[in-house]
């Protein structure tokens, strides 16, 4: 009787086993930005960064299955030793169900996210390829021929709470990639030979990472992302420091113009959007300087292009309304405590309409012209009429075909 109670026990303990184990399947339901999470888990998770999940899981199933072989075995000490045996393999999978498959674990995640973005982008002594990286002061750098997997960019083709959270996760200021321990520093050097990049700017806070607008660049809601990401650097992140929301607003507008491709990336609502973040350049209290001046000037030029571009290839009689009140809005702000003036802005506006053949465009150009004169005194307007028609009449002398690509010939490490 004794025999069979211990016989029935050790048989349950090893039911017990095997079914937990089996319930593995549930962890394939679950992804962390478009992963397969259980996959991952078994094939190549690590516990403790050292032992491999699966090999741990192999170890379990041969313990359990010897088992079954001793049940016959009569010795009391064979038998304790078996019990205690199993005892663990127990306390391990009630372990491994409730911290592995029940909820997602954050060693995995952390795991998880490491694979897919240590090895992007590394640290050594080329230039930032991208004007709008050289504009703003980035450090040197350059991209491995690793790229962010399909099964992120999928992922994040969907706009719920689940990825607005995962989002933050992975490319908001705290994300993973804005990381540099020891540990990772190591890791880099062990991939690819080199640190990894360092996106940090003068006063410390963090760039807008290379990562994030390489997934812009293949989203299919880019205009989503951008407005998120521009939340959490501009709203959230920087809202101590005008220099790095300028920054910001320089590189999201460049890679709006060379890479954005989405039909409502250039619509009205994102058309409202941006314009918050390009007025908080010219009215924000900042230290003027002829570094400063020079980027704003770069930012209104951007603005330009993508403003443009939504009015001649994405037009709406909204947008165009809009966009009239939103640049007589800029102009009239303009040159307040040592920004950028108003004579600055509408030699960008006419330098940049020369560039776009559009009946639209040419009409909204008038308008602020007329605009501009009618709101700044005579002796400070320094383009007359005739001055403005040089202007344009150059500009497209040097642009023969009077048009421009978005898809200028810049250098980018997106």
């Amino acid at each position: 009787m004794n025999l069979l109670l211990d016989s029935n026990i050790l048989l349950t303990m090893i039911s017990i086993n095997m079914t937990i184990i089996g319930l593995t399947s549930l962890a394939e339901k679950k992804t962390i930005i478009g992963v397969d999470y259980g996959k991952y888990l078994i094939n190549n998770y690590k516990l403790f960064r050292i032992i491999p999940m699966y090999v741990l899981l192999i170890l379990f199933a041969i313990i359990n299955t010897l088992a079954l072989f001793t049940l016959y075995l009569t010795d009391a000490n064979l038998r304790m030793t078996i019990f205690i045996g199993l005892t663990i393999c127990l306390s391990f999978a009630i372990y491994y169900f409730f911290g592995f498959i029940l909820r997602e674990n954050r060693s995995v995640k952390s795991q998880i996210y490491e694979n897919e973005f240590i090895g992007l982008y590394y640290k050594d002594n080329t230039p930032p390829g991208a004007e709008c990286d050289r504009i703003v002061g980035m450090n040197n750098g350059f991209r491995t021929s690793k790229r962010i997997s399909t099964d992120i960019v999928t992922y994040f083709n969907r706009f719920n709470n689940d990825t607005q959270k995962a989002f933050e996760e992975s490319f908001g200021p705290k994300s993973f990639i804005y990381q540099r321990n020891k540990r990772i520093k190591k890791k880099y050097l062990s991939l690819i030979g080199h640190e990894p990049y360092d996106y940090s700017g003068s006063d410390g806070l963090m760039h807008i990472s290379w990562e994030f607008f390489q997934l812009y660049r293949w989203s299919d809601l880019q205009e989503k992302w951008i407005m998120e990401i521009l939340v959490l650097f501009n709203d959230k992140y920087a809202t101590n420091s005008p220099e790095m929301r300028l920054n910001n607003i320089i590189r999201v507008l460049f890679h709006i113009n060379v890479f954005g491709r989405t039909e409502n990336m250039f619509g009205y609502r994102v058309l409202d959007y941006i314009y918050k973040y390009v007025k908080d350049a010219y009215v924000c209290t900042c230290n003027s300087s002829a570094t400063r001046i020079e980027k704003e000037k770069v930012l209104f030029r951007y603005y330009c292009q993508y403003v443009f571009t939504c009015i001649q290839f994405h037009y709406s009689e909204q947008s165009y309304n809009l966009v009239i009140q939103l640049f007589r809005e800029l102009i009239a702000c303009a040159g307040i405590d040592g920004h950028i003036t108003k004579d600055d802005m509408m030699q960008i506006v006419l330098h940049q309409s020369a560039k776009h053949k559009n009946n639209n465009v040419e009409q909204i150009v008038t308008k602020l012209y007329n605009f501009y004169i009618d709101s700044t005194p005579e002796k400070q307007r320094t383009i007359s009429l005739s001055e403005a028609q040089k202007i344009i009449e150059e500009q497209r002398q040097e642009n023969s075909d009077g048009i421009i690509s978005r898809y200028d010939l810049f250098s980018t490490n997106a």
